[in-house]
């Protein structure tokens, strides 16, 4: 047999066996560690740049769906309104408008399908009040007007 080496002779020992408290004291050192690799960036203002716009195309898009959410809001809430008034209009008309109409045993000239109701006198329509806004909404509004200037005076400041 050649001779050992000390590498070869390190080698073909056993491994020792460790006690767990060693162990532990490992796996919290290595928790401690800080990661040892690094990246690198190619042209790191032109990174940053890219990031604020991308960052204000965001919120922009989120004020805009904040906007959409609102108007679907007041869309919802001024159909539930015309539908109270239809319901209110429909009880008038069959309730206490139908008593005041002369009885009749005459059948209707034109089929009820194609009897559209024409108004003589027009109708008064008061505007719509806007729904009542929440003021959490208008504080996370205000917060992303506020980011929105922020990341504009960013972007002004790398030019």
């Amino acid at each position: 047999m050649p001779a050992k080496t000390p590498l070869t002779a390190i080698m073909e020992q056993k491994p020792r066996k460790t006690a767990k408290k060693k162990t532990a004291k490992k796996s919290s050192q290595h928790a401690q560690r800080k990661p040892e690799y690094m990246v690198h960036v190619p042209e790191p203002m032109m990174m940053r740049k890219d990031l604020l716009e991308a960052l204000r195309e965001i919120i922009i898009f989120m004020q805009g769906y904040d906007k959409f959410k609102r108007v679907q809001g007041e869309k919802i809430a001024l159909f539930k309104k015309l539908r109270s008034q239809v319901r209110e209009l429909n009880s008038l008309v069959d309730g206490k408008m139908k008593k005041l109409f002369p009885k009749g045993s005459l059948p209707s000239i034109m089929k009820q399908e194609n009897v559209t109701p024409k108004l003589e006198m027009p109708i008064a329509v008061s505007k719509p009040q806007p729904a009542p806004v929440q003021p959490k909404q208008r504080n996370e509004l205000d917060e992303l007007e506020f980011q929105l200037k922020d990341i504009e005076n960013q972007l002004h400041g790398l030019r």
